[in-house]
């Protein structure tokens, strides 16, 4: 939005007002945006500036038990199979937002906080001894158009189990146009190349199908 503590980072000029969205969604945006819930669903986390959508990270994530498990006695309907499944991490979610005045930096889900900045450090330190290149890492998913996100688990995060060893962890990469995700391989190669953790994968999960509660009669 382009509420006053946006403005600080991006500048009056930067801002857009939170309706001009709909001038950089997608035309598979739009189609998807047919109703208020998907509409909310596309703009989570969304950041502008004056080039159109700067960041998009990941939609609202569920685990196995939030997706139901099927049969229309209960109320539930089918509303597709799961596409990706990974490991469900103990932090806190941030990705990678461009500065107007230039440079890169990690927000979280309510912007730059003192939980992002020090993922920052982390991540511009090289992570705890320095060979981890995440800094490489974020600028080749920048130079595609995808915004990279990761989870941070530091002692600034509130967590169920205390952090010991500071991590971030490459969750997922976004397209900022279209909202596609990059395929798990094809990022888990390019932080692979990085030496920066990636998130794990379950396969077995896959395929699988997904259902949400539906009118019952």
């Amino acid at each position: 939005g382009g509420g006053p503590r946006w403005r600080k980072y991006f500048g009056p000029r930067h801002v857009m007002e939170a309706e001009y969205l709909l001038h950089w969604m997608t035309m598979a945006d739009l189609i998807l945006a047919a109703d208020e819930a998907m509409l909310r669903r596309e703009c989570r986390g969304i950041v502008l500036g004056a080039d159109g959508v700067v960041a998009r990270p990941l939609h609202k994530f569920f685990e196995p038990h939030q997706i139901g498990h099927g049969g229309s006695e209960f109320g539930w309907e089918a509303a597709g199979t799961v596409a990706e499944a990974t490991e469900k991490l103990d932090g806190s979610m941030v990705y990678v937002v461009p500065m107007a005045e230039g440079g890169l930096e990690l927000w979280s889900k309510s912007g730059p906080t003192a939980i992002s900045k020090a993922a920052t450090r982390f991540a511009m330190e090289g992570g705890p001894d320095g060979r981890s290149d995440y800094m490489a890492l974020i600028s080749q998913f920048e130079e595609v158009g995808h915004t990279a996100t990761f989870e941070w688990m530091g002692k600034q995060v509130q967590v169920r189990v205390p952090v010991t060893d500071p991590r971030l962890v490459l969750t997922q990469a976004r397209s900022k146009t279209t909202g596609e995700y990059m395929p798990y391989e094809q990022r888990a190669a390019l932080a692979a190349q990085c030496k920066v953790e990636v998130v794990t994968r379950y396969r077995e999960l896959e395929g699988s199908c997904w259902y949400k509660r539906g009118q019952i009669d």
